[in-house]
């Protein structure tokens, strides 16, 4: 529905608003003082509205601007459901992440009016737009800050030719991993190349691994002492549909595991709205007992982030909770369809990425709107419950995983 309905905003009113926000901003261009280079910012802007994982991935880019210049203040535009991540990431102070909610047109028109009062009167001098091709965030930059505006923007090619009025407007380089992208905005403020660093912060905290804990003894009879915890995401979140592998095939791992370690309990995770989803992946699996479990809307983000810590292995579709697991110490294994791991594997050395490489492979990019039509997507289905178990029993038996890329 949120996905749909920005969708439509941008095609309906995004892009004839920008063409003709773009022609009086070319045609009064004579009124205006030439551009000049980004120099001690009071107070930066960033906007990243979608994609959990995506906001994970801005951490490098963030991170220099915040060394490099230590007294600007940050702020953080994103819709609700990111606040706790980007929380957790310190990506701006608590009251810096600015959010809205996307319930439908007027509930989205309501909050965006309120987040541009308040950025309006924070005197925002430098926005970075972390979006690949929205027309919406492009405008919001040119209401809320005079000065310096930064976005992709390809003039070449059709779909990423957002606006001639962002200031410092920066070529995407579909070659290069997201976070390396993402960089490359903030070096129109003026960050060396060299700040960039592939990494994100391990994240741990003991009050909220103590309900995690409790929650985990109390509900799933969970022993940690005698357990193992593997731990599957058969859900992809609602951008992108074809993420998914085949529940069966979740299935299938689950009851090889299962039967090859006796003393591992298995954990089906997701948000609340996905519960249906993962219900059916566990009736999936013949003769569970108790060791097979829906825990789909038990925790929160934060709470996620320490059961990841808990766990040996962590076995997900592309989507956000594969960036959440770099976060922490976690065997992650990634199953990648539509997209490609070279551009949106975790930041993390202790990953493993499967991907198929079929000859349609990647079918969703930047250039066609992250929007696909297939509707069989053979490129997951490649990918066999065995090989996967492989990679799951190495974790399992304390083994080295298989060096970081693609299988």
């Amino acid at each position: 529905m949120k996905i749909n309905l920005m969708r439509q905003l941008d095609w309906w009113f995004g892009r004839p608003t920008c063409f003709l926000l773009s022609l009086l901003y070319d045609l009064t261009g004579c009124l205006r003082k030439r551009k000049s280079p980004v120099e001690n910012p009071k107070k930066i802007l960033f906007i990243k509205l979608f994609g959990l994982g995506s906001i994970v991935l801005t951490y490098p880019a963030i991170r220099a601007v915040k060394e490099t210049y230590p007294s600007a203040e940050i702020y953080f535009l994103t819709f609700e459901e990111n606040r706790e991540i980007c929380r957790l990431l310190d990506l701006a102070s608590n009251r810096n992440i600015v959010t809205v909610r996307a319930g439908g047109i007027a509930v989205l028109l309501k909050e965006a009016l309120g987040a541009f009062f308040l950025l309006r009167k924070a005197g925002v001098d430098v926005v970075v737009d972390f979006e690949f091709f929205s027309k919406m965030t492009a405008i919001f930059s040119l209401l809320i800050c005079r000065k310096h505006r930064v976005g992709f923007s390809n003039r070449d090619i059709p779909g990423l030719r957002r606006a001639s009025f962002i200031v410092h407007p920066v070529p995407y380089n579909h070659t290069l991993h997201i976070s390396r992208s993402f960089f490359t905005l903030v070096e129109s403020l003026g960050i060396r190349s060299d700040c960039y660093h592939f990494e994100v912060p391990l994240i741990s905290n003991q009050d909220t691994r103590t309900i995690v804990l409790d929650k985990l003894q109390d509900a799933a009879g969970f022993e940690p002492a005698a357990q193992k915890l593997v731990l599957l995401n058969c859900n992809a979140g609602d951008l992108i549909s074809q993420r998914k592998w085949p529940l069966t095939h979740f299935a299938a791992l689950a009851e090889k595991v299962l039967e090859a370690f006796p003393n591992a309990l298995i954990l089906f995770t997701g948000a609340k709205s996905e519960r249906e989803t993962t219900e059916r992946a566990v009736r999936l699996v013949p003769n569970h007992g108790d060791r097979v479990r829906n825990i789909a809307g038990w925790f929160t983000i934060g709470e996620l982030v320490e059961l990841l810590s808990l766990a040996s292995v962590f076995v997900t579709n592309d989507s956000g909770p594969a960036h959440i697991a770099a976060l922490t110490p976690i065997r992650t294994i990634i199953l990648f369809g539509p997209e490609t791991p070279e551009l949106y594997r975790p930041i993390s050395e202790r990953a493993r990425c499967f991907y198929a490489d079929t000859d349609c492979q990647p079918c969703v990019t930047v250039y066609n709107g992250k929007v696909s039509s297939c509707k069989d997507n053979t490129c997951l289905q490649a990918i066999t419950p065995e090989e996967v178990f492989g990679e799951v029993a190495r974790a399992l038996q304390g083994e080295g995983a298989q060096p970081l890329g693609v299988h």
